[in-house]
């Protein structure tokens, strides 16, 4: 199982920090997650497909959308982060 973890509105759209999501060979990059997410509940799927919500993969961020996600332990979704 791998972690998929949400931080900031992304948290706030899921209402929970995170789930517990069996990776299976069928999803090879970020944007296969958020497909899968996003048949589990729609308006979480589109909270992650906003064009500033980045993706970490293992902690490092992934390139892109298309980065691949095998092997993977823990996947976090991160809006931008803004303060002052």
């Amino acid at each position: 199982m791998t972690d998929v973890q949400f931080f900031g509105r992304l948290r706030e759209a899921a209402d929970r920090a995170g789930v517990k999501c069996a990776i299976d060979p069928s999803l090879r990059t970020v944007d296969d997650v958020i497909e899968k997410i996003t048949r589990m509940d729609a308006s979480l799927g589109d909270a992650l497909q906003h064009a500033d919500v980045r993706c970490v993969i293992d902690g490092g961020f992934a390139a892109d959308n298309k980065t691949s996600i095998a092997d993977c332990e823990e996947i976090a979704f991160i809006p931008p982060v803004s303060g002052g």
